[in-house]
């Protein structure tokens, strides 16, 4: 079931579905600049119409962005605004065995979750805090001193992408131990591509019992080009799945098992 199928469920949503793959469409990526529409029509958990307990459909995606069939950028605007209302809409991820999540982040974008409206904290002292806990902290000291410092400040500002870790005793073996492997696993094309140089941190954590992690789905991904329909990353140096993973609220210092620590 496609934007095709849904396109044919009413008749004035006629020429939608290729208007649509051409307004969210991604020029400069050269592996396939329609790679956001295709993530979107190929979901499978995506349905074409809509269904009790099922994630937006297709045909609503269509109907919010038909108003502006002849306005091609606000059409994009559009369909990334719908994507960040159904957030978090695919499958609970089964979490009764309280399983433990890998995050990879950027230092600086950690740094602006920390320095949340609500933390009192401005940019300049969050970067101090988070440059002491993790860089000048001693090694043995670490994680008691980022546990007790950064609790109750969360560590992101929206949707947290994580992995379920396989290993507790080594929770970073699925991404490999160094920043280029890491990158290409995870499929982090802003990081490979966009900002090669920005420094990235990771951690493992899990969930308060308040706080439900969800299987992904295209909505989730919105105008990513290097996210794949599935559950699971997309490798940036092969045309290969990565590793699984999942979508949740952000968390707090609180939820740390692992120290946060830069990626070498």
């Amino acid at each position: 079931m496609s934007f095709r199928d849904a396109e044919a469920s009413d008749a004035s949503l006629g020429g939608m579905a290729s208007l649509l793959r051409a307004s969210v469409a991604k020029a400069g990526y050269a592996r396939n600049p329609h790679q956001i529409y295709d993530n979107m029509d190929t979901d499978p958990v995506i349905k074409a119409l809509p269904g009790t307990g099922k994630p937006a459909a297709r045909v609503e995606l269509l109907n919010g962005v038909a108003a502006h069939r002849d306005d091609q950028a606000r059409m994009r605007v559009e369909a990334v605004l719908f994507c960040r209302a159904h957030q978090q809409e695919g499958p609970t991820f089964p979490t009764a065995t309280n399983p433990t999540f890998g995050r990879v982040n950027g230092f600086r974008a950690l740094v602006n979750a920390v320095a949340h409206p609500n933390s009192g904290l401005s940019l300049a002292r969050a970067e101090a805090l988070l440059r002491d806990v993790i860089h000048d902290a001693p090694l043995t000291m670490r994680f008691a001193r980022q546990r007790a410092a950064l609790a109750g400040k969360t560590l992101g500002r929206n949707q947290m992408w994580c992995y379920p870790v396989g290993d507790l005793g080594n929770p970073f073996a699925e991404i490999g131990g160094n920043r280029s492997a890491t990158v290409n696993v995870l499929g982090l094309g802003w990081y490979a591509y966009n900002a090669p140089d920005d420094e990235l941190v990771r951690w493992a954590h899990t969930l308060p019992e308040t706080i439900a992690a969800h299987l992904p789905t295209a909505w989730d991904a919105g105008e990513s080009v290097y996210w794949r329909p599935g559950g699971r990353t997309y490798r940036l140096d092969d045309d290969a799945y990565g590793v699984s993973e999942v979508v949740h609220n952000p968390i707090t210092g609180d939820c740390l098992t692992v120290a946060i620590d830069p990626i070498p």
